[in-house]
This record gives C-alpha cells, structure tokens and sequence, in this order.
C-alpha cells in the first residue's frame, strides 16, 4: 500500500462525510395493512436532523429469493431501493410475490447524505 502525500498537487484527495452533519436512523419500521402483494410501513422520525434539513426517507427492502416484481428491478435479489425522498413517514410498497420473506429498513436523508440504518 502507497500513499501519497497530501501535499502533491497532482492527487486529489477527498474527505470522508462527517457523520454529525447527516442524520439520525428513523425508527424501526412497523408493518401494517398485510395483503397478498403490499404491506403499509411507518417509522418515526429522530430528533437528530443533522446539520441541514430532512430531504425525506429512503424506503429498501431485502429478500433471498430473485425478485420480479413490477417495482423492483428485474432478478434483483438482496437489498432494493424501493422508494427515494418519501415525504411522510409511512408508505406503501406494492408488488410484493407471495410466499417471499421480506424485511424493510429505513434511512432519513438529508444534503450531507444518508442515514445509517433504521
């Protein structure tokens, strides 16, 4: 491993984010509204909004099992951003395939970046 000095002008060297301007994590979610091919999520959100405003949440969903559902991409299979900037603090993810073990993370987004995980 070579690094280069952070004084030589021919490298451009960038900065990690630093992690108290980004947000708090959003509660776990809680699942309601159970069908066949949708489910209702809700979290709330934390009073850590970091060092600008909450932009919205991004909704990801994991499954072992290749997706092919209208809103996933196609034989996508692990974690999936379902949802980017949702505004509220629920929503509703569609398309699910029955018989498929989900699970739902949650992260607050804000100009510095993402949170970690809900």
């Amino acid at each position: 491993l070579f690094v280069d000095s952070p004084t030589n002008p021919n490298i451009h060297f960038f900065r990690a984010a630093d992690t108290s301007a980004l947000p708090g994590p959003p509660t776990k979610p809680l699942i309601y509204n159970i069908t066949d091919t949708s489910v209702t999520i809700t979290w709330n959100q934390n009073n850590k909004i970091g060092s600008s405003s909450i932009l919205g949440y991004q909704v990801e969903m994991f499954s072992r099992e290749t997706l092919l559902g209208n809103n996933t991409p196609r034989n996508s299979r692990g974690w999936v951003v379902v949802s980017k900037r949702v505004h509220q603090t629920h929503f509703i993810v569609k398309s699910l395939i029955p018989g498929i073990t989900y699970m739902f993370i949650v992260r607050a987004e804000n100009s510095h970046g993402l949170s970690t995980p809900s």
